[in-house]
């Protein structure tokens, strides 16, 4: 992605594979202990964090840990994500609508509550009416690190009248398209993509 000029988003900070409960529609609770979450789930987050713009708590209580959601914990977002981990990026709480934020109160509390303990930008992303009364409550919060949101914005490259013109400027475009190739119409695929016309060869790469 980063290749691609694309900003980066790892989710859902410090992992939420481990449990069985949706938050989206649950509250989701994880009994493990610190060192249980930091010697595995938290692996591909602390690996990948050069290369990651930004990360999205999950809202799943973890109480061995704190009693609130990593989300609206300043144990998760400031001590562990901030100072143990040095990461400086965009901190994005996850959707605010969600079951699982609902432990913060009404949805201007949520807001305020995500913000407070170190979210750099809050979500509302389900809930229309919820979303214009988190803008009201947003107002009297402070404003947010202008420099660090700016990192998410891309680096895509100008467009040069055609597709693949506009990818050649990315550094791994040859190889990508010679992939595509490869794994999808390769003799060893047995896929045999023609034109009926004058019954050359396809390039999937291309676009017209």
């Amino acid at each position: 992605m980063r290749a691609a000029g694309m900003a980066t988003t790892g989710k859902h900070f410090p992992g939420h594979g481990a449990i069985a409960p949706d938050s989206h529609v649950a509250e989701a609770v994880d009994d493990r202990s610190l060192d249980e979450i930091l010697s595995s789930d938290m692996q591909p987050f602390a690996q990948t964090l050069p290369w990651l713009d930004a990360l999205m708590p999950a809202h799943v209580i973890f109480p061995q840990v704190d009693n609130k959601p990593a989300g609206f914990s300043k144990v998760w977002l400031q001590d562990i994500i901030r100072k143990k981990l040095k990461f400086e990026g965009v901190l994005f709480s996850d959707d605010l609508s969600m079951k699982g934020a609902q432990a913060a109160g009404d949805v201007s509390a949520r807001v305020c509550a995500a913000i407070e303990a170190g979210c750099d930008i809050a979500l509302v992303c389900n809930d229309r009416i919820a979303a214009h009364e988190a803008a009201e409550a947003a107002q009297d919060l402070p404003y947010p690190n202008q420099s660090r949101i700016k990192t998410m914005c891309g680096q895509v490259p100008l467009w040069k009248g055609d597709l693949e013109s506009t990818c050649k400027q990315f550094e791994y475009w040859q190889q990508a398209k010679e992939n595509v190739l490869h794994l999808f119409f390769s003799a060893q695929s047995d896929v045999s993509i023609t034109n009926d016309i004058n019954n050359k060869t396809l390039d999937p790469t291309i676009y017209r």
